[in-house]
């Protein structure tokens, strides 16, 4: 499943386009003999010829489309360069010059393309009337003498454009980076772009088309209906799910309470910017009694209808973060057979060539792939297993430093007892500190210490800070790594544990606390 807030934009302007092209078109059918008359007269009074097609159908839908082709060329192409500059960390020179280079493009083509249109439409001889889309960049009784002309404020909305669409595709960058109720998260933005797709639609078609409305409903659609609609998601998506299954709770009516609140500002502004009348207190009442009385009741049947598929589609994200993590695990792992065969060999002729370190270390290698061929798969084990592998790992990691490198391990089993653990959890935390922490020339250091408190696991890996050098073996060296770390963590321990990484004048630190099982 993906997000589709980008397709879904992309089909209200094409829909937005083509209602207000079908509206020129039957406007064109249905003018009246008089209202041709006095076209040609206005025309004739300025002393040019009147076709129709020329002057009003052929400049409105040459702006349409001009605009729609500007759109999906900012939207496909220009905030993708300022995606891959900003959140990919792409600083060529090449991408840099290219996304003011669009814009101005872009701006001077809506700007030129206004121009021609005024050219031939002329709508200074009506004071713009019916001719709001060219209005926009400015009044112009003398176009295409300055092809320049609107370009300054082509370019600003083309920049307001270009920062939306880089907060939205910030927000599906995130969404799509961030693991965690992954799939969940992209039903819920997918649900609210439609709504919000089909809302303006309608909204562009009655508009287009000159739907007349009491203004009983113009207040309901344009005022109360949005309000609503944020209500209602807020209850689905944000506040029933905390309610443990209790609507009536005091929490769940404060959280409810406050948000048809906040949502019912938003009348407020819209009455007394757009609609005339004292009426903005009955408006507020009516919206209560609507959000309160139908949308949330409403709100509550959808969300329990709908509840189990939420429940599945978290089971399903769990089922395959889950696999992921193995998968990456396996990964990793060598063939056992050859492995402990071509071990054998080593220990065998580390004795015989006198090299007791050689064996140590083949010996501790043997014992921590062992480890992970046996328990690696299972999702808990008991801690002195994972301690005895972490024991083994900075042993092996200790035949190969120098003096300079100071290496300490302090670990505290003895409120520990028989405590479980998911197992690889503790040691990317060192690989990582031995990958990065590590210098073989300046004086380095890392400091691992392990207690149990409380039925929770304090774990603490401290490490200097040191550049990797081309020749360092660790500096290629492969993990599961801290992102699936987190995953795990947020897989088996939810609501569990707590891991913090910071970095103090040149030393790193990586935290972790979790609750023992």
């Amino acid at each position: 499943m993906k997000i589709k807030w980008r397709e879904y934009e992309g089909y209200l302007v094409a829909i937005l386009t083509l209602s207000v092209m079908a509206a020129d078109c039957f406007n064109a059918m249905m003018m009246s003999p008089g209202e041709r008359t006095y076209l040609e007269t206005v025309y004739r009074e300025h002393g040019l010829p009147f076709r129709y097609f020329q002057n009003i159908l052929g400049p409105q839908l040459g702006i349409r489309l001009v605009l729609m082709g500007c759109y999906y060329w900012l939207s496909l192409y220009v905030v993708r360069l300022v995606k891959e500059v900003l959140l990919s960390g792409d600083v060529r020179l090449t991408p840099l010059l290219k996304i003011p280079l669009h814009i101005l493009l872009v701006g001077f083509v809506v700007a030129f393309a206004t121009n021609v249109a005024t050219y031939f439409a002329h709508p200074h001889f009506f004071n713009y009337g019916g001719w709001r889309s060219l209005a926009i960049l400015g009044y112009n009784e003398q176009p295409l003498t300055v092809i320049w002309f609107g370009l300054d404020r082509a370019v600003i909305l083309i920049l307001i454009y270009v920062v939306y669409g880089f907060v939205r595709e910030a927000i599906i960058t995130g969404i799509d980076k961030n693991t965690n109720h992954q799939l969940f998260r992209t039903m819920v933005v997918n649900q609210i772009a439609l709504v919000v797709i089909i809302y303006f639609s309608l909204l562009a078609i009655f508009g287009v088309f000159d739907v007349a409305f009491s203004p009983a409903i113009v207040v309901v659609y344009l005022a109360i209906f949005p309000s609503s609609l944020v209500v209602f998601f807020f209850n689905v998506y944000l506040i029933y799910p905390t309610s443990n299954d209790e609507p009536l709770s005091l929490s769940t009516l404060l959280k409810v309470f406050a948000i048809v609140i906040l949502s019912s500002f938003s009348i407020i502004l819209f009455k007394l910017s757009i609609l005339p009348g004292p009426n903005v207190g009955k408006i507020f009442v009516t919206s209560w009694i609507v959000q309160f009385a139908i949308v949330t009741p409403l709100s509550w049947l959808y969300y329990k209808q709908r509840k189990e598929k939420f429940m599945a589609l978290r089971g399903a994200e769990e089922t395959i973060t889950r696999t992921s993590a193995d998968l990456q695990l396996l990964r990793a792992q060598i063939n056992p057979h050859f492995l402990f065969n071509a071990l054998n060999t080593l220990y065998g002729t580390a004795l015989r060539e006198n090299a007791p370190n050689a064996a140590e270390g083949i010996q501790k290698l043997g014992d921590m792939m062992r480890f992970m061929l046996h328990e690696n798969h299972q999702d808990f084990i008991a801690l002195d297993k994972e301690i005895a592998y972490i024991d083994n790992y900075v042993s092996l990691q200790k035949l190969r430093l120098l003096e300079n490198v100071q290496v300490t391990v302090d670990i505290d089993e003895l409120h520990c007892g028989e405590k479980k653990i998911s197992p690889m959890l503790l040691i990317t935390f060192i690989e990582n500190a031995f990958k990065h922490g590590i210098s073989m020339t300046m004086p380095s250091w890392i400091k691992v210490e392990l207690r149990c408190t409380h039925e929770r696991l304090e774990f603490t890996v401290r490490n200097s800070i040191s550049a990797s050098k081309a020749n360092d073996p660790e500096k290629h060296s492969s993990g599961i790594g801290l992102e699936n770390v987190r995953q795990r963590l947020v897989l088996f321990y939810p609501n569990q544990h707590e891991m913090t990484t910071s970095v103090v004048e040149n030393e790193y630190i990586a935290k972790l606390s979790l609750e023992l099982r």
